[in-house]
C-alpha cells in the first residue's frame, strides 16, 4: 500500500532529522562546556580540584579516625568562626595531621579555597564548611533540566555521572524536583529528582569535580550519537532493499542524515578526546604540584632537622669539653686530696653533658624515624639522613669521652654518697622513729622539706656525724626538685629483692634460731637492721618481707659468697585506672578511690585474696515450682539462705480453722498436700 510506505518513509526521515537536530545541540553545547576545560587557563579547574581533593582527604581522615566534620571544625578554630589565618594554618597542617601528602597546598591555594568555601559570608563557619560534605549527588539516569520550576522551559540536560549541589526541593504532582547548582558550570537549575519511575539521582558523600562532570557530559552525547548512528544505519539498510516506491525514495535522505550523524560522531569524538587531555594535564598539574610543595617540605624539614640537632649536638659538646678537661686535670693522687664539693661539681656537669648528650641522640633518633624519611619523599632526604646519622656518630663518641675521663670522679662521688646514706640510714633507726614521723618533724608539717631544714635534721640526728657537703650529696640525689615524703623515705629507707631462696629466721644466729618462712624469689624485703655477721662469718640483716609483713632475719650472703638478696629501690606504683583503697585486705570498708595517674607507696604486698568457697544448694521455688541452684553463702561470707523453723511442708490433708480451740472452731478451708505453710504464733 503505498500511502502507508509513504507515511513510514516521511516518519523515518522526520524522525532521524529531529536525532540529528537534537545531536547537533548536544553537538554544539558538549564542546561549550569542554571550551572551559580545554581554554589555555586552567586556573579555575585547578582551584576546583584542590576543594575536591580536600573534601576527600578530610572525608577519608574522618572515616579511619571515627570523627566528625564538628571535630575538623574543632582543629581549625576554637572559635565559632574561621578566619583565612585560621584555615591556612590547618591547610599547612594537613599533611601532617592525615597522613596524606595529596593534601599538600600553598597558601596562596588556601586562600583560594577559603574563597570558594565561604562565598559571600565573611567568615568560615561550621555549617559552611559542612556543606562540602552534605546534599551532594551523582544523576543515575540523564533527565531534563528546567529553568524554572513552574512552566519552565526545556534548557538540556544532564548526564549519568554528572554532579549536583542541591539547594531546593520542592513537590511537583507525583515527582520531587530539585533546584541545584550543576557541577560542570556552576549553572542554577530544576530538574526531576525523583519520579514514579525511580530515583534520577543518588547521594555522594562529598563534591563530585567538575572536570568528571564535563566528561560524563560530553560521554553521554557522543554515546547518544553512537546509538542514532547504529539505528541511522538499520533504517537505511532496511529501505536499501526496497527498489521503488516512497520507501525507496527515503533511502537517499537518510543516507544523508546518517552521513552528517558520522560528522556531529567524529566532532564528539574530537571533543571527548580534548576534554581527556585536558583534564590529563590538570591533573598532571596537580601532581607536578604537589611534587614541588613536597620537595619544598623535605628541603625546610631536613634544614630545620639538621639546625636543631647540630645546635643541640653544640650545646652538649661545649659543655662536655669543658667537663672532660677539669676531669683530665686531676691526677689520682689529686682526686683523693680534693674536696668532694669539686668533685661533686665535676661530676654534675658530667651528668649534665650526659643528659644533654643523650637529649640530642633522641631528637636524631627521632627525626630519623619521621615518616618524611619513608615513601616518596625518601630519595629527597638522604642527604639529611647522611649527616644526621654522622651527627649520631658524633653524639656516641663524645658520650664515651665523657663517661671515660670523668668515671673515677663520678665513682669517688657515689662512694660518697652512699656512705653518707648508710650513716643517715644507721642513725635515723637510731631514732627508733618511723620515716614518716621524722618527715614530719622536719618539714614542720608541710609537704616538702628545703635543704637548710634537712640538714638541721641531720645534725640533730645521734651519731650522724655528716658534713655539709655530704649532707648536700644526699639530699641532691633524692630531692633534686625538692624533698617530699616519698624521697625522703627512699632516702631512709633500705630494700633489697630475693635473687636465691633463703630462710627468714626468728634470730641472728642461725645455729640457734627457727624458719618463720622462705623468702621467695623476686619477693622484696626491707631492711630493719644490719648488716651483722654471725657465729658463722654470715652477713645477715633484719627486716620485713612486703608481701606478708613476715620480721626476722635473712641472710644477704652465705659464708661461700653465695648471694641471695641484691639491692632495690623504694618500690612505688602507679595506679593504671580507679580503684578502692579498702581498710584491710579481704574487706570490702572503702576508704576512698584511687584515682588514675596516683602514686602509691608499697608498704605490704603483693598478697593473695583468698576467701570461702560459695556454698550452692539445689532447690525448688515455693510460689511456682522453678527447679534450680542458688547461693546458701557467698565467697566473701555473706549467708545467703538459712534453714527456717518457721515454715512446715503439709503432708497430707488438713483442715485449716480460723480459732485454736478445736471445739469451738470453723474451718476456712483445706490445706492441701505439699502446701508451705507459715508459723505465725
Amino acid at each position: 500500500k503505498e500511502w502507508e510506505q509513504r507515511f513510514v518513509s516521511q516518519k523515518l526521515v522526520s524522525d532521524a532529522e529531529a536525532v540529528l537536530t537534537e545531536l547537533v545541540a548536544d553537538g554544539e553545547a558538549a564542546a561549550k562546556a569542554a571550551g572551559m576545560l580545554t581554554a589555555d587557563d586552567k586556573s579555575e579547574f585547578l582551584k576546583s580540584l584542590h576543594l575536591r581533593t580536600l573534601a576527600h582527604v578530610l572525608e577519608k581522615h574522618m572515616e579511619q579516625k571515627g570523627a566528625k566534620v564538628e571535630d575538623i571544625f574543632g582543629v581549625m578554630t576554637k572559635q565559632g568562626a574561621a578566619s583565612k589565618a585560621d584555615f591556612v594554618a590547618f591547610c599547612n597542617t594537613l599533611p601532617e595531621f592525615t597522613g596524606n601528602i595529596q593534601a599538600t597546598f600553598t597558601e596562596e591555594q588556601a586562600g583560594a579555597m577559603y574563597t570558594l568555601l565561604v562565598g559571600t559570608e565573611s567568615s568560615l563557619t561550621l555549617l559552611k564548611l559542612s556543606d562540602l560534605f552534605k546534599d551532594h549527588k551523582i544523576c543515575s539516569v540523564r533527565t531534563t533540566l528546567f529553568d524554572k520550576v513552574d512552566e519552565g522551559s526545556d534548557i538540556g540536560t544532564i548526564e549519568v555521572g554528572e554532579g549536583i549541589k542541591v539547594l531546593q526541593t520542592k513537590e511537583k504532582g507525583s515527582n520531587l524536583v530539585v533546584r541545584c547548582i550543576l557541577a560542570r558550570d556552576g549553572a542554577q537549575v530544576w530538574a526531576v529528582l525523583r519520579s514514579p519511575d525511580g530515583e534520577n539521582f543518588r547521594d555522594v558523600s562529598s563534591t563530585v569535580g567538575r572536570m568528571e562532570s564535563i566528561e560524563a557530559f560530553i560521554t553521554g552525547a557522543h554515546q547518544r550519537c553512537v546509538e542514532a548512528a547504529t539505528y541511522a544505519d538499520q533504517k537505511t539498510a532496511t529501505v536499501a532493499r526496497e527498489k521503488q516506491g516512497p520507501l525507496a525514495e527515503a533511502r537517499q535522505p537518510l543516507m544523508t542524515i546518517r552521513q552528517k550523524i558520522g560528522v556531529e560522531q567524529f566532532k564528539l569524538e574530537q571533543v571527548k578526546s580534548s576534554v581527556a587531555a585536558a583534564r590529563g594535564a590538570v591533573f598532571a598539574l596537580r601532581s607536578n604540584e604537589v611534587q614541588r610543595l613536597q620537595e619544598a617540605r623535605c628541603r625546610a624539614f631536613g634544614e630545620k632537622v639538621i639546625k636543631d640537632s647540630t645546635e643541640r649536638v653544640g650545646k652538649a659538646e661545649e659543655l662536655a669539653a669543658k667537663t672532660i678537661d677539669e676531669a683530665k686535670a686531676l691526677t689520682p693522687e689529686s682526686i683523693k686530696d680534693a674536696s668532694i664539693s669539686k668533685l661533686d661539681g665535676i661530676s654534675t656537669e658530667s651528668d649534665q653533658a650526659l643528659q644533654l648528650l643523650a637529649e640530642a641522640r633522641r631528637v636524631i633518633q627521632c627525626a630519623l624515624g619521621a615518616e618524611e624519611f619513608e615513601g616518596p619523599s625518601k630519595s629527597l632526604l638522604i642527604e639529611t639522613r647522611v649527616a644526621l646519622s654522622k651527627l649520631s656518630s658524633q653524639v656516641a663518641a663524645t658520650e664515651r669521652k665523657c663517661k671515660a675521663a670523668t668515671e673515677s670522679v663520678r665513682r669517688v662521688v657515689r662512694d660518697a654518697t652512699d656512705a653518707a646514706r648508710k650513716a643517715l640510714r644507721a642513725a635515723a633507726r637510731r631514732s627508733g622513729k618511723t620515716s614518716d614521723e621524722l618527715f614530719t618533724e622536719m618539714a614542720a608539717g608541710k609537704n616538702e622539706a628545703t635543704q637548710a631544714q634537712f640538714r638541721a635534721f641531720v645534725k640533730a640526728l645521734k651519731d650522724a656525724s655528716l658534713t655539709d657537703e655530704r649532707v648536700s650529696l644526699v639530699y641532691r640525689l633524692f630531692g633534686a626538685h625538692g624533698l617530699k615524703r616519698p624521697g625522703f623515705a627512699s632516702a631512709l629507707q633500705e630494700f633489697c629483692t630475693c635473687q636465691k631462696t633463703v630462710s627468714i629466721t626468728d634470730k641472728l644466729e642461725t645455729s640457734a634460731s627457727s624458719t618463720l618462712r622462705r623468702l621467695e624469689l623476686g619477693e622484696l624485703f626491707e631492711v630493719l637492721e644490719g648488716p651483722t655477721e654471725d657465729g658463722t662469718k654470715m652477713e645477715r640483716v633484719r627486716g620485713r618481707a612486703l608481701r606478708d609483713g613476715a620480721l626476722g632475719w635473712v641472710s644477704v650472703r652465705g659464708n661461700q659468697g653465695t648471694s641471695y638478696l641484691r639491692p632495690a629501690e623504694k618500690p612505688f606504683l602507679w595506679c593504671a585506672e580507679r580503684v578502692d583503697l579498702t581498710d584491710r585486705l579481704g574487706k570490702n570498708d572503702v576508704v576512698r578511690s584511687i584515682a588514675c595517674g596516683e602514686v602509691l607507696e608499697l608498704l605490704e604486698g603483693p598478697s593473695e585474696k583468698s576467701g570461702e568457697p560459695e556454698i550452692l544448694l539445689h532447690g525448688k521455688a515455693n510460689n511456682d515450682g522453678a527447679k534450680g541452684w542458688f547461693v546458701q553463702r557467698a565467697a566473701d561470707g555473706t549467708l545467703c539462705a538459712s534453714p527456717s523453723k518457721r515454715f512446715y511442708v503439709c503432708q497430707s490433708i488438713i483442715a485449716m480453722t480460723d480459732n485454736f480451740d478445736i471445739g469451738a472452731c470453723k474451718v476456712t478451708r483445706k490445706v492441701e498436700k505439699g502446701e508451705i505453710l507459715e508459723a505465725l504464733d
